[in-house]
């Protein structure tokens, strides 16, 4: 597997922006009205609006693809116009688009061009559409700051958030709210012993009320968001029972949150005990 994917696709881009873009320009800089003649002679509806239409279209799209800019959105226009030249003119002409129908002194002689160039444009569009368009573009720009706003003061609130229900949860003996608020493969590494312990066994202790928390002092609690992933650190005192017997620690805690679907869920909790000697 190519080891650049993000650029895999910025040449193909470059060359059917600069392509569309220099077709329109043609078109432009030989004024829209020519090409009406054209449109008209071939039967096309409105080739006055239509020539203009055309040529916008083409500088527009050339310049939107060149820049990497809405690229789903502007293909499906440029594709449209490919196809209605390629049914309406190169068709008839065949596939190749280079037809040789004679040869003279000076060179060889071209007929008109058939739809393989049209085919070949829409075969890049329809693979830049699909795949995104990769380094160096706009959208891969809105993307980026999208997803750093998704960390900032408001991602950071939505782990804050779950960082309430989590602690909550353990309070109340929820185990139904517990279960929804960490990941399947979630894992618990015991401020007490040290040993890991499974999603599923934290959810059946709180739940069957073998693991009660009566108090929960959260101290110091910081929020790092990072895409799609965060991490919570802090401190906290709490007192509650195992079984029969009661305990208290002391400890500070990592908790890392992992959002899928729009939501946060924690993946992993840690503690590590403060000593009595230990600095708060």
């Amino acid at each position: 597997m190519s080891r650049f994917p993000r650029w895999a696709l910025l040449p193909l881009r470059f060359v059917v922006g600069f392509g569309f873009l220099a077709h329109g320009w043609a078109k432009w800089s030989r004024g829209p009205g020519g090409f009406a003649k054209l449109l008209a002679q071939i039967g096309a509806p409105v080739p006055a609006v239509s020539a203009w239409v055309v040529t916008l279209t083409e500088i527009l799209g050339g310049i939107a693809i060149l820049l990497g800019a809405l690229v789903a959105i502007v293909s499906i226009p440029l594709m449209v116009s490919m196809l209605v030249a390629m049914f309406t003119v190169q068709l008839r002409f065949g596939f190749s688009s280079v037809n040789t129908i004679g040869l003279t002194p000076s060179g060889p002689v071209f007929g008109p061009p058939g739809y393989e160039i049209n085919l070949l444009y829409i075969g890049a569009l329809l693979a830049i559409a699909l795949a995104g368009p990769g380094a160096w573009s706009v959208d891969e720009w809105f993307h980026r700051r999208r997803a750093a706003a998704g960390t900032g003061m408001t991602g950071r609130d939505d782990v804050s958030a779950a960082e309430d229900g989590f602690f909550g949860a353990l309070l109340r003996g929820d185990g139904d709210a517990l279960r929804a608020l960490v990941t399947p493969d979630f894992v618990l590494i015991d401020v007490m012993t040290g040993s890991e312990l499974p999603g599923t066994v934290l959810v059946d202790l709180v739940g069957g009320r073998q693991l009660v928390f009566e108090a929960i002092e959260r101290i110091d609690s910081r929020v790092r968001a990072y895409g799609s992933a965060a991490v919570v650190t802090g401190q906290t005192r709490m007192r509650g029972r195992y079984q029969d017997q009661f305990f208290s620690a002391h400890s500070r805690y990592t908790h890392v949150y992992l959002r899928a679907d729009s939501r946060w869920r924690l993946g992993s909790a840690q503690g590590t005990p403060i000593g009595a000697g230990s600095p708060a």
